[in-house]
């Protein structure tokens, strides 16, 4: 077997879809009823139960002297963060301990979506405990709230890493998000 390959890459099959998923089994609208003046009248059972499917996306990323696209990980239009992760497998040793970022890009610009955080030991860190701004968690509840994102545009990822170091920090990236919510539209 060649050096990086994946032994699974024949046993599972893929499904796509275009547009949220959503995932239930009753999909028709709330009846009209008013818990305070008649309640009890509707039971649990005839209520819908749908809600969306959440996705993930995972890429390696590694310790760079200029920031790097993160390779597959693209953002559908209107989609909400859910959690960012990073799994460091080597430790990342930029200067001040701000070994990396993430950011957006659309066409015309970069935003950041999290702030920098020290990877300077093996293991799980998560990124939402770091959102220090309104509007930080504005991009992160709706990618289109990103500045210069034109509705219906995707938006793909940039890892920043910090300046200095040995440049040999390694990690794997993932994002949860819900596709095409558009909770600020």
């Amino acid at each position: 077997m060649a050096a990086n390959s994946n032994p699974h890459k024949n046993t599972y099959n893929s499904t796509r879809f275009s547009g949220p998923v959503k995932s239930g089994s009753r999909w028709f609208p709330v009846p009209s009823y008013d818990r305070e003046t008649v309640p009890g009248t509707i039971a649990a059972t005839a209520l819908p139960n749908t809600g969306y499917v959440i996705c993930s996306q995972s890429a390696g990323v590694k310790q760079t002297v200029a920031e790097e696209s993160v390779n597959n990980i693209v953002l559908p239009a209107g989609s909400m963060i859910l959690s960012i992760q990073i799994i460091v497998t080597t430790v990342f040793d930029a200067t001040d301990d701000k070994d990396l970022s993430i950011y957006c890009r659309p066409e015309s610009a970069l935003t950041w979506i999290t702030d920098y955080v020290n990877l300077g030991a093996v293991g799980v860190y998560d990124l939402g405990n770091r959102i220090t701004t309104s509007a930080t968690a504005n991009r992160w509840k709706d990618v289109s709230y990103i500045p210069d994102v034109k509705a219906g545009d995707s938006v793909d990822l940039i890892a920043d890493s910090g300046a200095g170091g040995s440049q040999t920090g390694r990690a794997i990236l993932t994002i949860n998000y819900i596709p095409g919510l558009h909770l600020l539209t």
